[in-house]
């Protein structure tokens, strides 16, 4: 059975490329009916942050990544903590010590400082000069007896060639030369990474580890362990990276968002997002951009997937986004739209507005934080806007143009009937609401072209006047959507706000 795992580091907030690099290894296995971990890889204390854990879970949940077994679901191989695993690195690095491929380093930190150094200054690789391999077993028991502090490095070959296939790079190779004889048991008795990660992934049964490009250079150490075990190994994918702006660095901080808790803070959907980030590596090989996650899943193939790093492009991101929520449910849409701005909704927003106004937005805006100014139109009216940007010599909107055009359109939208516009939005199927509120936006549109054709009038002069009245602003939805959503009460309330503006106008 295929089975990959993601395994990140409760470092904080997850970082958007981790749930790119999380993402892959889930299409992968869910494309062959395979299981998808989740590993926390918690060992390094000095980069531990309180709430981490809860934040990776809390992410990959939110973007639709169920994992079939991790730290709060169980599974046959549990724990998923690999601080919580201790005792189970103790035997198998025994195991190592007994088999003459590990052994024990005392050197003190001054004393690789100073090795560090002179590596510098001779222009030489930094890396351990194996001073302790030479120990013999009396010198590292008295060591060990008089409880001097040690580590434990795995022995690398001096001259061997390293070779894997990597189903997204080719064919890669490196020679033990380059290798450090690396840390695998920290002197607190925690295990580093590497020696963990090959433990872990060989007990928990892991077929295939998809991970982030920059462990490319570790993985012929990984190799070294599995051969040292005498274990199969795993098959190795290594996703390119995520680039800032230019193309030249990874993305940072610096350039913006980068966690995926600002992304949903941004008012990004899960849908959205995963959609994006699967495409920065990966191409279906046909014209199509927008997938749903099963979608995704019957299509993914890593020989399809790009070697080189993809640059990040929010607008492009925010392009894909929007797709995402005109294919939307309309009902799903406004309860998602509902409780991203809970802490807005006021009395004014009641359920058949809020229906008509996510209807609107749902066809206007590419992430969900993009809600404010409509909102605040509708709900929030400013009624102290200045009374002479009604007027617009451009659309020829004077005066007595401006009043001539709230009074006709007073008449009109009196004219009609709202409670039967508000009923059908209610009885009307989800699928049918966009379209029922084009229909209505036609009905009442006509209506105002006729009133400006009645009043042989030019278009601007009416409704120029009337959208700012019923707006405050130049930027708004038409005035057709507005009467639409603002109903008949309110909108006559504005427009007799706009008359008295522009009665005390010179």
């Amino acid at each position: 059975m295929i089975r990959t795992r993601f395994a990140p580091s409760p470092t904080g907030f997850l970082h958007i490329g981790g749930l790119k690099t999380a993402l892959f290894a889930y299409l992968f296995a869910k494309k062959s009916d395979g299981k998808f971990i989740l590993r926390i890889e918690d060992t390094d204390q000095n980069r531990y942050v309180e709430g981490g854990m809860e934040q990776i879970i809390w992410s990959l949940k939110w973007a639709g990544i169920n994992y079939d077994e991790g730290p709060d679901v169980g599974g046959e191989y549990k724990p998923y903590i690999q601080s919580e695993r201790r005792e189970i690195y103790q035997k198998y690095i025994n195991e190592l010590l007994d088999k003459g491929f590990a052994y024990r380093c005392f050197c003190t930190n001054e004393r690789l400082e100073e090795m560090r150094r002179k590596q510098e200054e001779n222009k030489m690789p930094p890396k351990y000069d194996k001073h302790c391999l030479s120990l013999s077993k009396e010198e590292i028991d008295q060591k060990v007896a008089n409880g001097e502090k040690y580590v434990i490095r795995m022995k690398a070959p001096d001259n061997e060639w390293i070779k894997f296939n990597d189903l997204i790079k080719g064919k890669i190779e490196f020679n033990t030369k380059e290798l450090d004889d690396q840390v695998l048991i920290k002197s607190d008795g925690l295990p580093t990474y590497h020696f963990a990660v090959v433990v872990d992934d060989h007990l928990m049964n892991i077929s295939h580890v998809i991970r982030a490009d920059e462990w490319v250079s570790s993985t012929p150490k990984h190799i070294l362990l599995y051969k040292y075990f005498d274990w199969k190994e795993p098959e190795y994918a290594h996703v390119p990276p995520i680039l800032a702006p230019g193309g030249k660095k990874k993305l940072s901080k610096r350039e913006g968002s980068v966690s995926v808790n600002e992304f949903v803070n941004l008012g990004y959907l899960p849908e959205g997002m995963i959609n994006y980030l699967v495409l920065l590596g990966w191409n279906p090989g046909t014209t199509e951009e927008i997938f749903t996650m099963e979608e995704l899943i019957e299509k993914f193939d890593l020989s399809k997937c790009q070697k080189a790093g993809a640059v990040f492009d929010i607008k492009r991101l925010e392009w894909v986004n929007g797709q995402h929520i005109r294919k939307m449910d309309t009902m799903i849409f406004r309860t998602k739209l509902m409780d991203y701005i809970i802490q807005d909704i006021n009395k004014r927003a009641n359920n058949e507005s809020f229906i008509k106004f996510a209807i609107i937005e749902q066809e206007r805006i590419n992430k969900l934080s993009e809600y404010k100014q409509d909102f605040n139109i509708i709900y929030n009216f400013d009624e102290s806007y200045d009374g002479e940007l009604i007027l617009n010599e451009k659309m020829g909107a004077d005066k007595v143009s401006a009043e001539l055009a709230f009074n006709e359109s007073i008449k009109l939208i009196e004219s009609i009937d709202f409670e039967k516009l508000n009923s059908e939005v209610i009885k009307t199927d989800n699928s049918k609401l966009i379209e029922l509120k084009k229909s209505y936006e036609e009905f009442i549109k006509n209506k105002f072209l006729d009133l400006v054709k009645n009043l042989n009038m030019k278009n601007g002069q009416i409704l120029w006047p009337v959208r700012y009245a019923l707006t405050g602003t130049d930027k708004s939805p038409t005035i057709f959507e507005l009467v639409w959503i603002l109903g008949k009460e309110e909108s006559v309330r504005r427009l007799n706000i706009g008359i008295k503006k522009i009665e005390v106008l010179g």
